[in-house]
């Protein structure tokens, strides 16, 4: 059987992706499985990256195109798997499952509303409406815009004679020909130049005049502009940008005034809404299959959708079996462990056991804006807190992620190192699996702050939907001290294998508590490193294609 796996954020080498990789490996040993994404990404990379052999899996790098171009990919596999976050691509094949770390937000029961009523009012007012090969709307200063890829259709009411317009960006640096196309015959032909930010008008031309209920106008574009570079974060086909689509008929006027003039924000919103698929998009799959019962809860809340769980695969990193001859353990030098203020109590010290430990706090996660973000400033600001104020010397705080690839990334991770200053913080980006297994290995004690200053029930998405890398150092026997939100109640037994914190007071307290009492850190350290074993490679792997094979006829 030929199967379809679909993975957008391939190129971020994020737990997800490894998640991704895992469940093609359980059934490429039995089927041909080829993994789809947009991004150039070699196969040593992912290797290095995950620390996984990749066998026979087939990589497929292939540019972004709109949803229903792009399905029309898939259609020679047998079955589709996707799990490429927040999509709402349809399954496109007889047999799907969608493998779902988040599920996409809810719309606003209010907007959706007023969404399907604007739709509604369109159709009868005879409103150009955008239709295939368009993707999702964009901003563009007060107004908003659709991008084609190299072809797209415009729905237009018959039964009338009209003249069609609208207004044309070109974001390359080339000019591009646009013809206009009705039952295959051409009936306009332009030049568009590069608009740089601004847009031209295309038209008028004669609307098509029919009996039917409505006709299509379709826009051929001569050249697409797909880049795939570090310094372009683009990886659609793009033909132009088409704003305000419309002709000079006088009932369409006031739907115009509102939903492109005087509302904008709402124009977008409202064509947002009507674009996606949303919970039928969903269901299009024969089953979704969640990494943990929080995010299945949340698929229940938004989309009323059942599921199946499967928490995600992690590798046992191990602690070592002998003393790293290079370098020390920890040292129970005094200085280590400065008595703290009167808010923690004196407690005498504990003889260390022999360990590779070393006096390090590890936090493994991408160094990125927005999303389920990993919180690295408050934990540097803890940690400074701990240092300067608290009196701890002797420890270090490790920071290790994946690098983000925007703009807006970078200046965080340059915030970040500033913050940091000359405090005992490394910060280390994209570093191959060996250099994080050791991390994970030398370290004593865990961070984790995903979701801390967020409402849960407001912002689901900001907290850990399961949380790999906690696993990850408690297979290692470092101690997890997390932040109580998301996922990570599912993996993190509180005063048996770790600890769960609610505040940055609380986080410190806990920490120093590990710091000091070296029998509660190396007795909490073995529950970790047990609790992990629940979440193996090959208990997945056998869920998972179990769930597959009982698909197929």
């Amino acid at each position: 059987m030929r199967i379809a796996v679909y993975d957008a954020w391939l190129h971020t080498l994020g737990g997800g992706e490894k998640h991704m990789l895992e469940a093609a490996l359980a059934l490429g040993k039995r089927h041909e499985v080829h993994v789809h994404s947009h991004r150039p990404v070699t196969r040593k990379t992912l290797e290095l990256a995950t620390g996984l052999s990749l066998g026979s899996l087939k990589i497929c790098i292939e540019p972004n195109t709109p949803a229903g171009d792009f399905s029309r990919r898939f259609r020679d596999y047998d079955f589709f798997i996707n799990s490429t976050h927040d999509s709402l691509l349809p399954n496109p094949c007889r047999r799907g499952v969608r493998l779902l770390f988040f599920p996409p937000p809810r719309p606003n029961r209010v907007l959706a509303a007023a969404a399907r009523a604007a739709g509604a009012a369109a159709r009868i007012l005879g409103c150009p409406r955008y239709s295939e090969g368009f993707y999702g709307p964009e901003r563009v200063g007060r107004g908003w815009y659709r991008n084609t890829g190299r072809a797209a259709e415009i729905t237009i009411a018959g039964s009338r004679n009209a003249q069609f317009r609208f207004m044309a960006g070109n974001a390359s640096e080339e000019p591009k020909i646009v013809t206009l196309f009705v039952d295959g015959q051409e009936v306009h032909r332009t030049n568009v130049p590069p608009t740089k930010g601004d847009f031209t008008p295309v038209g008028p031309m004669a609307a098509p005049s029919t009996d039917e209920a409505s006709s299509s106008i379709r826009i051929q574009v001569s050249d697409v502009t797909a880049a795939h570079n570090a310094g372009n974060y683009e990886d659609r086909e793009i033909g132009i940008a088409v704003a305000d689509p419309n002709t000079d008929s006088l009932p369409e006027l006031p739907y115009r005034l509102l939903t492109q003039r005087l509302f904008p924000r709402l124009g977008e919103g409202i064509e947002r809404l009507n674009s996606a698929g949303g919970r039928d998009a969903l269901a299009s799959y024969d089953r979704i299959v969640a990494n943990s019962h929080f995010t299945g809860e949340w698929l229940r809340r938004w989309w009323d959708l059942p599921c199946h769980v499967v928490h995600p695969p992690v590798e046992a990193i191990g602690a070592p079996s002998s003393i790293d001859q290079h370098s020390s353990s920890i040292d129970h030098h005094p200085s280590s462990f400065p008595q703290p203020h009167s808010s923690f109590p004196r407690k005498r010290e504990s003889t260390l056991t022999t360990t590779c430990k070393r006096p390090e706090i590890l936090s493994v996660g991408r160094f990125f804006v927005g999303g389920h973000g990993k919180n690295h400033r408050m934990m540097i600001e803890a940690f400074a807190q701990m240092v300067r104020r608290e009196g701890l010397t002797g420890w270090t705080l490790r920071l290790i992620g994946a690098s983000g690839s925007t703009p807006a990334d970078r200046d965080y991770l340059s915030d970040l190192r500033s913050l940091a200053g000359s405090l005992s913080v490394q910060i280390e980006t994209d570093v191959d699996v060996n250099r994080i297994r050791n991390a994970y290995r030398r370290a004593s004690i865990y961070w984790h702050a995903a979701g801390f200053g967020r409402n849960e029930k407001r912002h689901p998405e900001s907290f850990e939907h399961f949380g790999i890398a906690p696993v990850e150092a408690m297979s290692a026997g470092a101690v997890p001290v997390v932040f109580e939100g998301g996922g990570v109640r599912e993996t993190v037994e509180d005063g048996k294998s770790g600890y769960l914190w609610r505040s940055p007071s609380q986080l410190r307290h806990i920490s120093w508590r590990l710091i000091r009492d070296a029998s509660l850190r190396n007795h909490l350290a073995a529950g970790a490193a047990e609790r992990s074993r629940e979440f193996s490679p090959a208990k997945f792997r056998k869920a998972f294609a179990d769930i597959v094979e009982g698909l197929i006829p």
